[in-house]
């Protein structure tokens, strides 16, 4: 039960981070597409990578970020990371 309250904290952080770039709204959800849905290129998956970075106390890599397509696949690295 843990785990998933975890996983759920996170989710909401990621979509808190996105919003407040102004890049997600409150439709936003784990399958919303990066790039179609969103409209992120390069410089926007940098500064959420950024974020990421400071909220998590990670480092990931822009050729990482640039593999995920929705957000549920930056839930789940996020998570893998912070439970490896």
């Amino acid at each position: 039960m843990h785990h998933l309250l975890q996983i759920g904290l996170v989710e909401q952080d990621i979509l808190k981070i996105l919003k407040e770039k102004g890049i997600g709204d409150e439709d936003t959800n784990l399958d919303t597409l990066l790039v179609d849905d969103l409209g992120m290129d390069s410089l926007d998956m940098a500064d959420l990578t950024n974020s990421l970075d400071e909220k998590f106390n990670m480092s990931i890599s822009l050729e990482t970020a640039e593999k995920w397509d929705t957000v549920r696949d930056v839930v789940n690295h996020v998570n893998n990371a912070i439970h490896s």
